[in-house]
């Protein structure tokens, strides 16, 4: 599937395990020239996830400057990150800027739902950082208290529980279309 003639800003918010980077990779994979810009990735590049405020806030910067660059480029982006209410806005107005659509999704599922997805993607993973499971919660619970605080009131909110992945995509792709 390819992305339509005006580009789109496509922003997936929530808490970890909720299911952005899972439904970006795929939509990615079906909207063909749409870039995917995910916080954790330009973070890696930068840090290899080193827990460092200067390397957090430089990535910051760096996905703003993408993403403005990709829509200026007439090239549609999907971008999964925690959101704070601020954020949401300057994207919007990047995308206003460029003359791109926006689109805003909040993922959740209950809290235990989140946690028993974060341990087996941890389990599983070759990439990321190996943490004692300890490290693991201490880290979920200060990205549950953020996003929580943060919360931005979204219009689109997509409960990973109830919605399958299969569900998500086929919603967001029709509001695209």
């Amino acid at each position: 599937m390819k992305s339509r003639n005006k580009p789109f800003l496509l922003i997936l918010d929530g808490p970890m395990g909720a299911g952005k980077t899972t439904v970006s990779k795929l939509l990615n994979e079906k909207l063909q020239g749409t870039a995917r810009v995910g916080f954790d990735n330009v973070k890696r590049f930068i840090s290899g996830f080193e827990k460092n405020h200067k390397y957090k806030k430089i990535s910051q910067k760096v996905i703003l400057a993408m993403v403005d660059e990709y829509l200026k480029s007439g090239i549609s982006v999907i971008t999964e990150w925690v959101m704070k209410k601020e954020r949401v806005q300057f994207f919007m107005k990047i995308a206003k800027k460029n003359g791109a659509r926006f689109f805003a999704y909040e993922f959740d599922a209950p809290k235990h739902l989140l946690i028993k997805r974060i341990n087996q993607r941890h389990q599983k993973s070759k990439e990321l950082p190996k943490r004692n499971i300890n490290e693991i919660r201490k880290n979920f619970e200060k990205n549950y208290g953020f996003h929580a605080e943060n919360r931005y009131n979204h219009p689109n909110v997509l409960d990973s529980e109830k919605l399958s992945i299969n569900q998500i995509i086929r919603k967001i792709l029709k509001d695209i279309e």
